[in-house]
């Protein structure tokens, strides 16, 4: 049985990448959980094997909580065939098109909720001596222990792998980080793909 949905999640080094101004050199890795032979676990070169008709959803997180990062775009590219693929037409809607739309399927998922993400019990305030707690919350935390954010969401991407994309071939794409603001403050790197069974 196939599962619903495959995740991707993006760990940033934010401060290393605006630093050294690239998302490469172990500045960002990328693991997914899905349950068939995903290549590339753990760095920028993921491979994700899924397959139509599945969620594919991204989550970007920084290694350092204290740095922002966002998901600004995700662009799925051509291969070098596909940049001559035209109709009879002479118009070009062949395989470029089809990734352009799918492209454009492509949207932020504002809805999702921080502890469907990080799962239950994340950022639970702990007591240093272990004991119960008399009442107070740390700074930074509900009375009830868990980790309050001013955005109650992550920044989360949600795609379906469309039915029509030919199977065993790796589609490559773009992915635009935003950290902070300012001239160099959007990364990109071109070296991850979805390949469909």
């Amino acid at each position: 049985m196939m599962q619903s949905r495959v995740n991707i999640v993006i760990a940033v080094d934010v401060i290393k990448c605006l630093s050294e101004g690239s998302l490469l050199n172990g500045n960002l890795s990328m693991m997914d959980d899905g349950k068939y032979q995903s290549t590339g676990q753990g760095t920028a070169e993921l491979c994700t094997v899924c397959c139509p008709g599945q969620v594919v959803r991204w989550t970007v997180v920084p290694l350092d909580v204290q740095t922002p990062v966002a998901i600004k775009n995700i662009t799925f590219l051509p291969s070098r065939d596909d940049d001559d693929d035209v109709n009879d037409s002479g118009n070009g809607n062949g395989k470029r098109s089809v990734l352009d739309s799918w492209s454009s399927l492509l949207v932020p998922d504002t809805t999702q909720p921080l502890e469907e993400v990080r799962g239950p019990g994340y950022g639970e305030a702990a007591l240093p001596d272990g004991g119960p707690s008399d009442g107070g919350a740390p700074d930074g935390a509900s009375p009830d222990g868990a980790l309050v954010d001013e955005n109650p969401t992550l920044d989360v991407w949600d795609g379906v792998v469309p039915p029509f994309l030919e199977p065993a071939v790796s589609y490559r794409y773009r992915l635009e980080l935003q950290m902070y603001e300012g001239e160099r403050s959007t990364l990109q790197i071109e070296s991850p793909a979805l390949k469909v069974l």
